[in-house]
C-alpha cells in the first residue's frame, strides 16, 4: 500500500492571477451557547471559494488570526510536485505527470505554478484578500527562460515581539523547490509588520540562513519561547534541525542551532514552563520521542525525555510526532502511522487517549477513549492538527482512504469499495475532557477527496480550519453555534460494555430532559433508532455486528431533541472501571504526594471501602450514594477548609472521571446486568 506518509512528503504552492470572489456572506456573530456541547457538521460553513478560485491552492498550510483578521497561507500543487520529486529522485516506477483524471499537473515540472499565496479575511466586511504572492523570479538551472517562485508554501505562521521597537510582527516561513529544482535557493521567512505587506529576513551568502542547501528546502514548526524565535529547518517532509534567534528579523547569522547533532524534530509546544518538542526517528522500531528544554546555557541544549519509544508500541510504533496542542493544562500529542493520541500532565507522567493497549515501563496502558488508533480507523494516517475553542479540544486527521483507493483500484471494488467510500476523507472530532470524544464528521464534510484538516484557529468570530485537498483545491470552513434558545445539554459520558451478546449502556443525566433515544450504527452502515428509555441506561440485546458506534440524545415534552452525545464503540479498548483500579490509584496519588494530606487520602480510600462493603451486601443504592459523594468531593476540589484543594487539580480530574466510571457500573448492577463482583 503506497500513502504520502510512505514517499516524500513534499507541500508545493502554485498561484494564478485568478484573485476570487467572496464566498456567501458569513454567518453574522452571534453570541456563545451556554449548552455545553461542541460544533457540529451543520454549524460550519464555507468561508471562501475552493481553493481561493484555483485548484492549484491545495493546502491551508498554515493558519492564524491577528490584527483582527485570519491570515491563511497556503501550498501549491502539493500532489504534483511530490510526484515530480518521486519521477526525478527516484524514477523507476515513479512517473510523471501522474495519470490521474482528478490532478491538474503540467507536462513538465518545471511549468508548474507554484507561487505561494497569503490570504486575509476581515470580518467586517466579510471579504478576502490576496496580499501576498510569491513573485516568480528565480530562473531554473538547465531551463532557459523558465522561472519559479522561491516560496511554493508557507507552513507556518507565528507571532513574534521584535526586541529593537518592541514591535509584534508576523512571520511566515516557507518551503522551496529544492526537490524539483536543486540549487534553486533556501527557504526563507517573511515578516510584516501591518498585515499588508510582507518582506523577506536578510539570507545572505555564507551567513547560516544563507547557506541552507539540499536537505533544508523546509521551515516548519515555530514558537516564540523566552523571548526568542524557534524555528525548525530541514527536510521537505517536515523533520529538521531546531533553530533559535533573539533577533529573527536580522535574519543571516542572528539564527544558531541549538539542537544536539542527529537529533531530528518536527513539532513543537510551549507547555509548562519549557520547549516541548516532537522528535522523528528513523529507525523503524525505535518510534518518536517526546522531549524538553529550558532553552538555558550554551547550545546544544540539554533535553530531557518525556515520552520515549513511541509510546512503547510494539512491534512498530509511530516514528513521528505531527501535532501538539495544550488543552485544560495538559499537553496532547498526535502522531503518524499509527494516528495516535498521547497526552502529557503538569509532572510529565502520560495517559494513552488513542490508539492500542500497550505494556510500558510505567505498566500496562489502555486508550482511555476505548478506541483504536485513528479513531478506529487505521486508514487515518496521522492526527494532523488540534485546537482549543470556547472549552472543547477539535482534533482534525489526514486519511489516506482516497489516495490509496486510487493507488490499488481493487479497494474500489464491489467488497471494499462501500466500506471505504462511507470513511472517505477526514474525520472531524471533538473532546472536552480527553477521555470521551464525539466523532463530528467521518468523512471530509461531504467530499472524500479533503484528505485532512490541516489547521485551526479559534476566533471571536468562530473556530476556522483549513484542509488539504490535492486535487481541486483546499477548503477553509468557518463553526458558530446556531442552536436554539431553549436547546438542552446532550447527554454525556456515554459508556458500555459487552457480554452474552448484548451491550450495556450507560450515561450521564443532563439535566432537563424526559427521555433518551438511543442510535447504533452497525459495522459501516449509517445509525439507526434501536430504542428510547427515561433511564440512564439501556440493555442492546439485538446486535447486528460485532462492532457497533452509539450515541445518545435527551429531549424534553414539547421540545427539540438534543444533538448527539460523545460517541462510544463497541468492542471498547477501554479499561473496565474496578474497585481494585480506584484504590490503587488512589494509593498512587498518596504516594507522588497529590493529595493536601494523607488525611485526604485516607478519606478517599474509606468510601471506596464503604462503597465496596456496601455493594457487597447487594446494596448498590447506598454503594451509588458513597461513590457519587466522593465523586462530588473530587469534582469540586475542596477540603475540609473552604478553598482547600484535596488533590492535585489534573488528578482530581481523573479520580472524579475513574468514580463516575465506577458509578455507572453499579447501575448495571442495579438493572441486573452485572454481579457485585464484577467491580471488585
Amino acid at each position: 500500500m503506497i500513502s504520502l506518509g510512505l514517499v516524500v512528503l513534499i507541500a508545493s504552492c502554485g498561484v494564478s492571477d485568478f484573485a476570487p470572489t467572496p464566498g456567501e456572506a458569513l454567518p453574522e456573530t452571534v453570541e456563545p451557547f451556554e449548552v455545553d456541547r461542541p460544533l457540529f457538521r451543520d454549524e460550519f460553513t464555507e468561508a471562501v471559494e475552493q481553493g481561493f478560485g484555483t485548484r492549484h491552492n491545495t493546502k491551508a498550510w498554515s493558519m492564524i488570526w491577528w490584527k483582527d483578521k485570519l491570515f491563511v497561507g497556503t501550498a501549491r500543487a502539493h500532489k504534483c510536485v511530490q510526484d515530480a520529486a518521486l519521477a526525478f529522485r527516484v524514477g523507476g516506477v515513479f512517473k510523471y505527470p501522474p495519470k490521474d483524471p482528478d490532478v491538474e499537473c503540467t507536462e513538465m515540472w518545471q511549468d508548474l505554478p507554484l507561487r505561494a499565496e497569503i490570504w486575509a479575511l476581515t470580518p467586517e466586511t466579510e471579504a478576502w484578500e490576496r496580499i501576498f504572492q510569491s513573485p516568480e523570479d528565480l530562473e531554473i538551472e538547465g531551463y532557459p527562460g523558465k522561472f519559479v517562485a522561491r516560496d511554493i508554501g508557507f507552513r507556518d505562521m507565528e507571532l513574534f515581539v521584535d526586541p529593537d521597537d518592541g514591535v509584534e510582527r508576523l512571520y511566515a516561513d516557507g518551503v522551496c523547490s529544492e526537490t524539483i529544482n536543486p540549487d534553486i535557493g533556501p527557504p526563507r521567512i517573511l515578516r510584516s509588520e501591518n498585515g499588508t505587506e510582507f518582506a523577506p529576513v536578510p539570507q545572505d551568502p555564507g551567513t547560516v540562513l544563507g547557506n541552507l542547501g539540499f536537505k533544508q528546502a523546509s521551515m516548519r514548526s515555530m514558537s516564540t519561547y523566552d523571548d526568542r524565535l524557534f524555528i525548525v529547518i530541514g527536510e521537505v517532509r517536515g523533520n529538521g534541525v531546531l533553530y533559535e534567534s533573539k533577533k529573527p528579523a536580522g535574519g543571516n547569522d542572528h539564527f544558531r542551532i541549538v539542537s544536539p547533532p542527529g537529533m531530528q524534530v518536527y513539532e513543537m509546544c510551549i507547555y509548562n514552563g519549557y520547549l516541548y518538542l516532537g522528535l522523528v526517528q528513523d529507525d523503524p522500531f525505535e518510534g518518536y520521542y517526546v522531549v524538553k528544554t529550558d532553552a538555558t546555557g550554551e547550545p546544544p541544549y540539554k533535553f530531557t525525555p518525556v515520552v520515549t519509544r513511541g509510546g512503547h508500541l510494539e512491534p512498530i510504533p509511530s516514528n513521528t510526532v505531527v501535532s501538539m496542542c495544550v488543552f485544560k493544562n495538559r499537553l496532547y500529542v498526535g502522531t503518524d502511522k499509527p494516528a495516535e493520541i498521547v497526552r502529557i500532565n503538569p509532572d510529565d507522567t502520560w495517559d494513552l487517549l488513542v490508539g492500542a493497549a500497550r505494556n510500558t515501563p510505567e505498566g500496562w496502558k489502555a486508550p482511555l477513549s476505548g478506541m483504536h488508533a485513528g479513531f478506529n480507523w487505521l486508514l487515518n494516517e496521522h492526527i494532523w492538527r488540534m485546537a482549543e475553542h470556547e472549552g472543547w479540544l477539535y482534533i482534525g486527521t489526514n486519511d489516506m482512504t482516497s489516495l490509496n483507493m486510487k493507488n490499488w483500484p481493487i479497494m474500489d471494488g464491489p467488497y471494499l469499495g462501500a466500506v471505504l467510500r462511507s470513511q472517505q476523507g477526514y474525520d472531524l472530532a471533538a473532546t472536552r475532557d480527553g477521555v470521551y470524544f464525539t466523532i463530528i464528521d467521518r468523512a471530509g464534510f461531504g467530499d472524500g477527496l479533503e484528505i485532512g484538516i490541516r489547521n485551526f484557529a479559534s476566533t471571536p468570530i468562530g473556530l476556522f480550519f483549513g484542509t488539504s485537498n490535492p486535487y481541486y483545491g483546499l477548503r477553509v470552513w468557518r463553526g458558530q453555534y446556531t442552536g436554539p434558545v431553549d436547546e438542552i445539554t446532550p447527554p454525556w459520558r456515554l459508556e458500555g460494555e459487552s457480554s452474552g451478546g448484548a451491550t450495556s449502556l450507560s450515561w450521564d443525566h443532563p439535566g432537563g430532559a424526559d427521555r433518551f433515544r438511543i442510535y447504533r450504527a452497525s459495522g459501516n452502515n449509517p445509525p439507526v433508532e434501536i430504542g428510547e428509555t427515561e433511564q440512564t441506561v439501556f440493555i442492546d440485546a439485538a446486535l447486528e455486528s460485532s462492532y457497533n458506534t452509539y450515541h445518545v440524545t435527551a429531549e424534553r415534552e414539547g421540545g427539540e431533541p438534543s444533538r448527539p452525545s460523545n460517541t462510544f464503540t463497541i468492542p471498547s479498548l477501554a479499561p473496565l472501571a474496578t474497585f481494585d483500579q480506584a484504590f490503587g490509584e488512589v494509593v498512587r496519588f498518596g504516594e507522588q504526594g497529590k493529595f493536601e494530606s494523607p488525611d485526604a487520602e485516607q478519606w478517599f480510600l474509606d468510601q471506596l471501602t464503604r462503597a465496596q462493603e456496601a455493594l457487597n451486601r447487594n446494596r448498590p443504592a447506598e454503594a451509588e450514594t458513597i461513590l457519587t459523594g466522593a465523586q462530588e468531593r473530587t469534582r469540586r476540589n475542596e477540603g475540609d477548609r473552604e478553598g482547600s484543594p484535596l488533590l492535585t487539580p489534573y488528578c482530581a480530574e481523573d479520580l472524579e472521571v475513574l468514580l463516575r466510571k465506577l458509578i455507572k457500573r453499579v447501575w448495571l448492577v442495579k438493572a441486573g446486568t452485572l454481579l457485585p463482583e464484577d467491580l471488585n
